[in-house]
């Protein structure tokens, strides 16, 4: 594995400085400059940041951002320095480009293409949607549900909550778990609030997930390699219990309160399943955005 020095700031300068001496002149026909010109490395920076500041607007590109292309080569000729400094250090027999300029802008130019295609192609086939939490039917109940971990795996929790049709609050949970990855943290988040909502002796109960590939591994709308999971196993037991039950897949930010109830549970110093029989001040306002249909928004990619 090779070594990088990163220098400072200053002693890049002073190196660069050194490298574009007059023996090392850049020449920069398509710099922004009205006229062919010939710099030396440090004045073309100088020119580069007056132009930044405003002082100075080519004559050509007037209807466009004289400076949306400078930015681009500024970095790619800091990191070609930094590099070809590097090189210079720990490699024996490097020789330095003798046209720094053309590889510079070649990258440069490469970069704004790249750029102004991707950007071109995410406008055609991505459009804004406005997400919010959705009422369930009359008579129904809607469990929404999820899990994360964090740490690396080594933090993780649970949490859900049950509304009724009109978006009132029956009752919600939480639960630190050990350590395990964000898929089994909102399998628990599921498995936990089947089983709270069958306790309470619901009948007819909606169910809400961000995870599609959990939604899809329980309703078995997906191949599941090896051995069913031990989790999933006990989620389908209890879903063909007696009772209606609906398993949906929501965006994330259709479960918004959920979220923060996750969050919480990973700030808590039990390890046991904590009931909560009415909200707490922090989770109200979100509680409130439900009720009042806020929606927020999502840009989606289309299929074409």
């Amino acid at each position: 594995m090779e070594c990088w020095h990163i220098p400072n700031l200053s002693l890049l300068w002073e190196w660069w400085c050194d490298y574009s001496s007059c023996s090392q002149r850049l020449h920069l026909c398509n710099s922004g400059m009205d006229q062919t010109c010939t710099f030396r490395l440090y004045d073309w920076l100088f020119f580069l940041w007056l132009q930044e500041l405003g002082f100075y607007k080519p004559q050509q590109d007037r209807n466009r951002d004289p400076n949306s292309k400078w930015k681009t080569t500024f970095m790619i000729t800091c990191w070609y320095i930094w590099k070809w400094q590097n090189k210079t250090i720990f490699k024996e027999n490097f020789q330095r480009p003798v046209n720094p300029t053309s590889i510079i802008q070649k990258f440069t130019s490469d970069i704004e293409d790249c750029t102004l295609n991707h950007f071109q192609m995410v406008l055609r086939h991505t459009e804004t949607i406005y997400i919010g939490w959705k009422y369930p039917q009359e008579g129904w109940i809607k469990l929404n549900c999820d899990g994360a971990c964090k740490e690396n795996g080594d933090r993780s929790g649970c949490g859900g909550l049950l509304r009724d049709a009109n978006g009132r609050w029956i009752k919600g949970f939480v639960r630190k778990i050990g350590a395990c990855d964000a898929l089994h943290a909102k399998m628990w988040g599921i498995y936990l609030g089947l089983e709270l909502a069958w306790r309470d002796g619901i009948s007819q109960l909606c169910v809400e997930s961000d995870s599609k590939l959990l939604v899809d591994m329980i309703t078995n709308n997906c191949k599941m390699n090896g051995t069913t999971l031990v989790l999933i196993r006990r989620i389908q037991n209890i879903l063909n219990r007696n009772w209606k039950i609906q398993v949906h897949h929501t965006l994330r930010e259709g479960n918004r309160s959920v979220d923060w109830l996750v969050n919480f549970s990973l700030t808590m110093d039990s390890w046991n399943l904590i009931l909560l029989e009415t909200p707490s001040t922090e989770l109200n306002s979100l509680l409130f955005d439900d009720i009042f249909g806020a929606c927020m928004p999502r840009n989606v990619r289309l299929i074409m």
